[in-house]
């Protein structure tokens, strides 16, 4: 948390985001955090300080990506809280994958990570109308 409250602009942030994400891959980090989640969903004192923590996560985010967006770095068209939200989804996914799928290496579920979080937050580009590859039922 203290690394996260010191990030600032875009840049920083996917740089930081990318280095949790590989933590976050590591199977054995993932077994672990999974274990802890399972518990905190039987025992709402043991689930508390987890709240709490992913609420001080969530308010980070939000003032990072707010900062952000009046730069003009992100997306305007989603509330920042929205996307710290779903950064946090994506992250969590990270967490599950490095126990259902130990061939994801930490490096490969960072870049992947990487990548969502940038398509998740930069501003939306036009999309071309037709796919810029041929259609194989159309003669050349």
């Amino acid at each position: 948390l203290d690394t996260l409250a010191g990030v600032r602009g875009l840049a920083a942030l996917l740089d930081h985001l990318t280095e949790v994400a590989a933590a976050m891959a590591d199977p054995a980090y993932g077994r672990l955090a999974l274990e802890l989640v399972a518990e905190a969903g039987r025992d709402s004192t043991f689930a508390a300080p987890f709240r709490d923590t992913a609420a001080l996560v969530h308010r980070h985010l939000t003032a990072i990506l707010e900062a952000a967006r009046a730069r003009g770095e992100i997306r305007m068209d989603r509330p920042p809280a929205d996307l710290a939200r779903q950064v946090r989804i994506l992250l969590d996914g990270a967490v599950g994958r490095s126990v259902l799928d130990p061939d994801d290496t930490p490096d490969r579920v960072a870049a992947d990570i990487r990548d969502a979080l940038c398509r998740l937050l930069t501003p939306l580009a036009p999309q071309p109308l037709t796919p810029p590859f041929p259609d194989p039922d159309t003669p050349p």
